[in-house]
């Protein structure tokens, strides 16, 4: 017996569970899984999910979820009314143009249809471990992708606590404290190191293992930055971090993140009124609303568009923040970033790393040349 779950469910039970799922027999497999679900409670006292051992040279426990019929078709059904309605309001309403409304549900309606394909899903979470498989204290579940297809998605069980749970975690000796900046240090390494990063990291999608590691779970939905935006972050963040707004304005207007014929000092004395009250403070002691409030009033002043590409890696970022901030109220964002940042910025400046990026780029060219005769 290859596969069981509770010591009762054979491979053959398992195959059977997968291949209705990609058959779309959703209600005999729904009926299958009530099943093996009352079995497991019986044998295990709780109905959480799927634990699955595989039994052969050695034992490893695997959690299996499936999406429902149609949402698919749900989804997008109710997506394409909010493009409409986004269409219609940059329509008549001139000034949300900059906004890009639809752009934005259009790139939104992209990342969940990919998300929907659990194929992708599990390629995400394969490449997001073999980027991450040396950052000490960052654990990704590992993917079974014998038993993953379209519509089931097989991964390691994961053993842990979930965040939210700050007072379990603390009563089994995990320093929180230390969690708050680790999580924020990943983040920031996964993003400007990578290009690749989680873009989901809310509280319910990480736990912590009896080892003290980070276990994200959840990659439907993925961050990416090509090379450029990679550095325009890290020289953004790290020009805040300096307190250089004027550098900080330059990369921005070099980025195409504001119009060209913005006066640049005028933009650096913008951001330095966003920099200035919020240096140096823990996260307990920023409003986040005032924050927001003035980071939207300052990009309608200098006319700056949304930029699709970075929504994502905006988003997660605020997110990031709020599960620091109930980790640890005292966390200092810019004390935790900087020797990230520091580190990337060497690195990428380093005269090795220069002249190995010319080559790689050299040796694009070359491959790109005809073939001339002998």
């Amino acid at each position: 017996m290859n596969l069981i779950i509770i010591g009762i469910v054979t491979a053959a039970n398992f195959l059977m569970l997968k291949v209705k799922a990609e058959q779309n027999r959703w209600a005999d497999l729904l009926f299958d899984i009530f099943v093996l679900s009352v079995l497991s409670f019986l044998f295990s006292g709780s109905l959480g999910g799927l634990t699955i051992a595989m039994v052969s040279s050695f034992v490893v426990s695997v959690y299996l979820y499936f999406y429902p019929p149609n949402i698919k078709k749900i989804f997008n059904e109710e997506i394409d009314a909010l493009m409409l309605f986004a269409f219609i309001v940059e329509s008549l309403v001139k000034e949300t143009k900059r906004l890009k409304l639809v752009e934005v549900v259009f790139l939104l309606k992209e990342i969940t249809n990919l998300e929907m394909d659990l194929r992708f899903e599990a390629a995400a979470a394969n490449e997001y471990a073999e980027n991450t498989e040396n950052d000490l204290g960052f654990k990704v579940p590992q993917i079974y992708w014998n038993f993953t297809g379209q519509n089931v998605l097989t991964l390691d069980w994961v053993e842990g606590v979930s965040i939210r749970e700050t007072e379990t975690l603390k009563n089994k000796n995990i320093d929180t404290n230390k969690i708050a900046s680790d999580i924020i240090q990943h983040f920031l390494r996964h993003a400007v190191r990578d290009g690749f990063f989680h873009a989901d990291m809310h509280q319910g999608n990480i736990f912590i293992d009896k080892n003290g590691h980070i276990v994200p779970i959840d990659f439907g939905i993925m961050g990416r930055l090509d090379k450029l935006n990679k550095r325009f972050l890290a020289e953004i963040l790290f020009g805040f971090i300096q307190r250089d707004y004027k550098k900080v304005a330059e990369v921005h207007l070099v980025a195409g993140l504001v119009p060209k014929n913005v006066p640049i000092d005028d933009f650096a004395q913008a951001l330095r009124s966003i920099g200035e009250p919020i240096f140096g403070h823990s996260v307990k002691d920023i409003s986040g609303g005032k924050l927001l409030k003035q980071l939207f009033e300052i990009t309608e002043k200098f006319n700056m568009q949304t930029q699709p590409q970075l929504l994502l890696l905006q988003k997660t970022m605020v997110v990031v923040e709020g599960v620091a901030r109930k980790l640890n109220p005292n966390t200092n964002i810019w004390e935790t970033s900087k020797p990230v940042l520091e580190n990337w910025l060497k690195e990428t400046k380093d005269p090795i790393n220069s002249i190995s990026d010319t080559l790689k780029s050299t040796t694009e060219v070359i491959k790109r040349l005809p073939e001339f005769p002998e």
